[in-house]
C-alpha cells in the first residue's frame, strides 16, 4: 500500500510538471508565431487605446514577417511575409515598425520603435483630408475618429489650440511647392505592389524616400532630371510593395502619417485585436 500511495504521488507530479512544460511551451510559441505584446506610451490613440495600456497583436492575420538576416541590419528584401488569412482593412488598427526614426525623409528599419496607428487607407486608395475630416475616394463610412477630427476643423495656423497640442500644423510633405496641412491633405495616392510611378518633382516629393529604400540606393534630383549612381538617370519606378496612410484616433496629440508620410507594407506588424 505504502508503495502505491508514493506511485501515486509521483504521477501527481509527473503529470503537474508534464501540464507546466505544456502550457509553457504554447505560451512561448503563440508569442513567437501568433501573438506578441505592446505597451503603448503615448496618447495618440486615445481614447481606444490609452497611455499604459498594452495591445495583443495578432500576427498571422496579414501574414507572419520572417527576416531573412539579422534585425539590426534589415534592408528592404530581407522581409518576406506567409500568406495571411485577413486582408488589412481601413480603420484596422495595427502595430508597424517606425519607418521614419531616421528623420521624416528616410527610411530605415529599426526593431525596436513601434507605432500603433488606425489604417486610414490601403494600397490604391485616394486619400484626402477636407476641413479636417478623412476621406477616401469612392468609400462612404466613418474613418477614425470622427469627434477628434471635428476639433480640427477650426484649427488654423495661428490657432491658440495648436499650442496646447502636439501636432503641427503644416503636413507631409512639408514643402512650399505642396503646401498641405492636417485641415486641407491631398488628394494622394496610396501605390500598391505593380504600380508604376513616373518621377517628376510631385512623385519625388512625396514617393521619393520609399524609391530609395525599395532600390538600396540614393537618387539625386538635377536639373529636373532624376540620377542613381551619380550619372545614371532614372524615369520610374515599379513599385515592389503596397503603401498605408496611418493615423491616431487622438487627432490633434498625434505624429502619425499626416506628419512624416507613408507606411511599407513590409514594416506592418499585424493586426491589434485587444487591448488590456
Amino acid at each position: 500500500m505504502e508503495k502505491r500511495k508514493k506511485d501515486k504521488i509521483i504521477n501527481i507530479i509527473l503529470i503537474v510538471v508534464l501540464l507546466g512544460v505544456v502550457v509553457y511551451t504554447a505560451k512561448t510559441l503563440l508569442k513567437i508565431y501568433v501573438f506578441i505584446s505592446f505597451k503603448v506610451p503615448t496618447e495618440s490613440m486615445a481614447p481606444i487605446v490609452n497611455p499604459g495600456n498594452r495591445v495583443m497583436v495578432n500576427r498571422l492575420a496579414y501574414g507572419r514577417r520572417i527576416f531573412a538576416t539579422s534585425l539590426d541590419s534589415i534592408k528592404h528584401g530581407d522581409i518576406t511575409r506567409n500568406s495571411g488569412y485577413s486582408q488589412p482593412k481601413r480603420n484596422d488598427i495595427m502595430v508597424f515598425n517606425n519607418p521614419y526614426c531616421w528623420g521624416w525623409h528616410l527610411l530605415h528599419f529599426d526593431k525596436l520603435q513601434y507605432f500603433v496607428k488606425r489604417c486610414m487607407a490601403l494600397p490604391g486608395d485616394t486619400f484626402e483630408i477636407k476641413k479636417g475630416h478623412y476621406h477616401v475616394r469612392g468609400f462612404d463610412g466613418d474613418l477614425g475618429n470622427v469627434e477628434a477630427q471635428d476639433l480640427v476643423e477650426y484649427l488654423t495656423k495661428d490657432s491658440a489650440t495648436i499650442a496646447d497640442n502636439n501636432v503641427p500644423f503644416g503636413a507631409f510633405p512639408l514643402r512650399e511647392e505642396i503646401p498641405w496641412n492636417i485641415r486641407e491633405f491631398g488628394p494622394l495616392y496610396m501605390p500598391k505592389a505593380g504600380d508604376t510611378l513616373q518621377l517628376n518633382e510631385f512623385t519625388w516629393l512625396i514617393y521619393g524616400h520609399i524609391i530609395e529604400w525599395e532600390i538600396g540606393k540614393t537618387i539625386e534630383p538635377r536639373d529636373g532630371k532624376f540620377y542613381v549612381d551619380g550619372d545614371v538617370e532614372i524615369t520610374q519606378h515599379i513599385m515592389d510593395q503596397g503603401l498605408y496612410f496611418m493615423c491616431g484616433d487622438n487627432c490633434i496629440n498625434s505624429i502619425d502619417s499626416r506628419a512624416w508620410g507613408l507606411v511599407p507594407e513590409e514594416f506592418i506588424v499585424g493586426r491589434v485585436e485587444w487591448v488590456y
